[in-house]
């Protein structure tokens, strides 16, 4: 899956409208919340041989990879909660179906909730970046045969987050 050449801008500015608001309103003093991260969409890019936006949304209180349409074609089938499995070059990753009126259908997977493992909003962006560039990146010599799924926090690099975090839990 290429990134297309037009693939700047995308449904950032809508998502991170949509969940500044969501923090607004609902998420104010809640334990989850980091409060040293803001809402930011980090590296969105078209994939036009796949008809669907991916990049990572950061919140205060999830870092989550997110797939949208580019309107080109539907998502998969699913119903909000369901499951549903894509593959990227990097490998096969389960997303949940998630829905938001003022962005419509979407496909989420979790990378980090909470976030407490990060420190400041310039650390979880970095790491949001580097998500976007392992999942585009095909494992070395994984041309003849698919890389197995090593999970989704091993692979992307957040283990020790998700870790630390699910240890709090």
């Amino acid at each position: 899956m290429e990134p297309s050449a037009g693939s700047v801008g995308g449904p950032g500015p809508l998502l991170e409208r949509v969940f500044e608001r969501i923090h607004r309103e609902s998420m104010q003093g809640l334990p989850l919340v980091n409060p040293a991260l803001r809402v930011r969409a980090v590296g969105f890019r078209r994939l036009a041989d796949a008809g669907r936006w991916v990049g990572v949304l950061v919140t205060p209180w999830f870092m989550n990879l997110m797939v949208l349409s580019d309107g080109t074609r539907p998502l998969p089938e699913a119903a909000t909660g369901e499951r549903v499995t894509l593959r990227f070059p990097s490998g096969a990753y389960r997303f949940t179906a998630g829905e938001v009126e003022e962005v419509g259908r979407y496909l989420f997977c979790s990378l980090a909730s909470p976030v407490h493992c990060f420190p400041d909003a310039e650390t979880a962006e970095r790491t949001a970046a580097e998500v976007m560039e392992l999942l585009l990146r095909a494992p070395e010599g994984a041309q003849e045969a698919p890389a197995p799924d090593p999970g989704r926090r091993g692979l992307l690099g957040l283990g020790r987050c998700a870790r630390r975090a699910e240890a709090g839990a």
